[in-house]
């Protein structure tokens, strides 16, 4: 398992001083995380993954490698004699928060455990003097799974207290993404680590190994053994070389190490794979009820029991736990009456029985879904699979309308996704229906609807165009509402974009027009938006779509403005000088996931960029990411088109502006994406377009431009067009990004970076030749 440094810390190092020190965004494995921490002044760090990306694996096995070390200190970073203790947060009730030690005290309480030959059972665990140690590693797992938002602030509180007052000890947290945002967050005290997807010879090295184990179990050791793993190896390697794996929704399964092992079992029990990421859901979890139950019926000889039945009483399990009290776990007893109910209206033939418990304790022990998480409580395996089978009694149970009205709630939302996906159309119609009725849930939520809409099997278009046509509702909803179908080849919405063409936000005639032009119409000169072009009067900056790609581009006209910066920030933007600019086309956005994958499918030895599975980047409008100079470059040759040159990207941000940003002399994180305020990429059309239709020139990403970067060049730079210098050590970059302050996404800000480095801070536009000089 390895991990990548954030790319922020915030009130220790700013993005400068950590890419001068080449931490930033520095690959690392686990045991190394503590050593590079050290070396910035913490003793506290943050793991942050997906759902199964393998937080809780790398927590346990740090742990024992620690305990099995003879040099910790020189190994991990560590105190000599350095004690880790692994506490499960699952395990916290709201009524412990009292005395959070009490809690750390009853978790780590020595279990008198048999030991071979011995009359008397043996205590093991740490002993209750822990707390008196001095050199404890504290390892908290599973802050998410505090599922109660204001309690796990109050857990991140109590943490960053004890690590003041317990100046020898580590600390290091575990958390999913989803719950690590707001409120929640451990400070400048802790060092914020990313698990990083598998790449492709980590995945290759998976699939070989669970292969060759299972062939080893199933016909012993031997050459058949070997033949028939090597078999399934290649089978399944070159399903996921499809571009549905590789380029397509599925493609980030592969990089996260639970959702291998789920290709890998289904693979191997069904020779194939669906195409959908909740299909294999489903597949999965019919092996763990039914595959693997098959061979433990064998040996216990239990009652055989129908599988779709133990699914629908699950699910109802899965959906009380889930939803009522949001846990994970609770006692047999509970969980078997939670399960009575179902199990009462199912017949006899299904083998399932009328007694709650027993059915629980059978599926834990005959199956693989379901586990004791400790404590006497028992849960599933993976809270995945307790979010798909509450999805799936959701469909079953025809609660949509509950689901739409839960939009907010972040524990909610895998599970949401997966009810959309696999109900029915009216399931999906009811539920986005709702969704649109909820006051403000479009504008809010317009991220998880858009990849609501995405998931599910059926487009509907009607409750988003209702939305477009009420004339009660904003602009700013209209808006989001036309994001989210914008794709979406329904009719209707290009009969109301044609409505909205005088619409009073400038943002919403605009996107409407561009969606009118990749429907094929022709939009009347007369009814485009007119923009102010600073002291360059008024006129029409026109929108085109490349046929190939379907984005859109802006024909900026040729002109002349001041160049750079004397206000002192930066010595290489100064001094400010006059540069007429030639016209050309610029890309309204930077370039996004979904048309770098198309470039992607049309030159299939290209290499994936760094970030293509990570979840917090690969979203299809988020800008790419982790490509080099050279990657977006060919890029834009495919396209028929390059990057900006430096002067050409400054006079498009300032889109006849003379002051610090296109939108005054000040940023706002209602204009821009900056400062670690989202703490990662968003869409490229969330933030408002300057006053020529760009959007993003202010954050989200550096861009890259297509200058050598010559801090001197300025001086004697051309009052023309002008190219940069001839060489240098790095490429311009411009705009800022989602890590950094306001300062440094001025139109003048510029920075350099070498041509070769994949960051998840850098992504690029295309600039066209003009269709016509003006």
């Amino acid at each position: 398992t390895s991990a990548s440094l954030a790319a922020s810390t915030p009130g220790k190092f700013d993005l400068d001083e950590m890419e001068r020190r080449g931490i930033a965004n520095k690959d690392v494995p686990v045991s190394g995380m503590f050593q590079l921490a050290h070396s910035m002044g913490y003793r506290g760090v943050v793991v942050l993954g997906d759902p199964g990306s393998g937080k809780t694996t790398a927590a346990r096995q740090l742990s024992r490698a620690i305990l099995k070390d003879a040099d910790p200190a020189t190994t991990f970073g560590l105190p000599v004699g350095v004690v880790p203790v692994l506490i499960r947060l699952r395990d916290l009730r709201p009524e412990q928060m009292k005395d959070p030690w009490a809690f750390v005290d009853a978790s780590v309480r020595p279990e008198p455990v048999a030991v071979a030959g011995a009359k008397k059972r043996k205590e093991t665990g740490p002993g209750p003097d822990l707390r008196a140690r001095q050199g404890v590693l504290w390892i908290f797992d599973g802050l998410d799974e505090v599922v109660d938002e204001p309690m796990r602030v109050q857990v991140t509180q109590w943490m960053a207290r004890v690590l003041d007052e317990r100046r020898e000890d580590r600390f290091m947290v575990t958390c999913r993404y989803s719950g690590y945002r707001g409120h929640v967050a451990l400070g400048p005290r802790f060092c914020t680590f990313y698990v990083q997807p598998l790449d492709a010879t980590q995945v290759r090295e998976f699939v070989e190994r669970w292969h060759r184990v299972v062939a080893r179990r199933i016909y012993g050791e031997g050459p058949k053994a070997t033949e028939r793993a090597n078999e399934s190896i290649e089978a399944l390697m070159g399903i996921l070389g499809q571009e549905e794996y590789r380029i397509g929704r599925l493609r980030e399964l592969p990089a996260n190490p639970l959702l291998l092992t789920i290709l890998c079992l289904v693979h191997h029990e069904q020779k194939n794979l669906p195409g959908r990421r909740v299909d294999l859901y489903a597949r999965c979890t019919r092996v763990l009820v039914e595959e693997w139950r098959k061979e433990m019926l064998r040996r216990s000889r239990a009652t055989p029991m129908d599988a779709g039945a133990a699914e629908e009483v699950l699910a109802s399990v899965a959906w009380w736990l889930h939803s009522e009290d949001k846990r994970t776990s609770d006692t047999m007893e509970t969980l078997g009456a939670k399960a009575l109910p179902m199990l009462e209206s199912m017949s006899p033939t299904t083998g399932l029985g009328r007694d709650g418990k027993q059915f629980i304790e059978r599926m834990r022990d005959l199956s693989g879904i379901m586990a004791m998480h400790g404590a006497g409580r028992c849960g599933f395996l993976h809270l995945t699979f307790q979010e798909y089978l509450a999805a799936s009694h959701a469909t079953r149970a025809g609660l949509a309308g509950q689901l739409a009205t839960e939009l907010g709630r972040t524990w909610w939302r895998e599970m949401i996704l997966l009810a959309v996906a696999m109900g029915t159309k009216d399931f999906a119609t009811e539920f986005f229906t709702t969704a649109t009725r909820v006051d403000g849930a479009v504008v809010k939520h317009e991220g998880l609807l858009t990849q609501a809409m995405d998931e599910s099997r059926h487009v509907i278009a009607e409750p988003f165009v209702a939305v477009l046509k009420d004339p009660k509702r904003d602009d700013a909803e209209k808006l989001a509402a036309l994001r989210i179908v914008r794709e979406r080849d329904a009719k209707d919405v290009v009969e109301a974009c044609r409505t909205l063409l005088d619409a009073e936000s400038i943002d919403l005639a605009r996107l409407a027009e561009e969606v009118l032009l990749k429907a094929g119409e022709t939009i009347p000169a007369r009814t485009r938006r007119g923009v102010r072009r600073g002291g360059l009067g008024t006129a029409t900056l026109a929108i085109s779509i490349d046929p190939m790609t379907g984005m859109a581009f802006v024909d900026v006209p040729a002109g002349e403005f001041l160049m750079g910066s004397d206000a002192g920030h930066y010595d290489d933007e100064s001094p400010a000088h006059p540069v007429r600019v030639s016209a050309f086309r610029m890309g309204r956005y930077p370039v996004t996931n979904a048309e770098y994958a198309k470039f992607l499918a049309a030159h299939p030895g290209a290499r994936k960029p760094l970030y293509w599975d990570d979840s917090q980047f690969n979203d299809p409008r988020q800008p790419v990411v982790g490509i080099d100079w050279n990657e977006a470059s060919e890029f834009c040759r495919w396209l028929g088109g390059r990057l900006p040159t430096e002067a050409e990207w400054e006079y498009a941000c300032r889109a006849g502006t003379t002051t610090e940003f296109a939108f005054g002399s000040e940023l706002s994180h209602e204009q821009a994406n900056f400062g670690m305020k989202v703490k990662r990429t968003t869409p490229v059309d969330q933030y408002p377009a300057n006053a020529w239709g760009l959007h993003d020139m202010h954050g989200n990403v550096w861009e890259w431009c297509a200058d050598w970067y010559g801090p001197g060049y300025y001086a004697s730079s051309p009052a023309v067009d002008p190219l940069g210098p001839e060489e240098g050590g790095g490429r311009v970059l411009r705009g800022g990004c989602w890590v950094i302050s306001a300062v440094r996404c001025r139109s003048a800000c510029r920075i350099d970076g070498h041509p070769g480095d994949w960051s998840p801070r850098r992504g690029f536009r295309v600039v066209l030749a003009s269709r016509s000089a003006s």
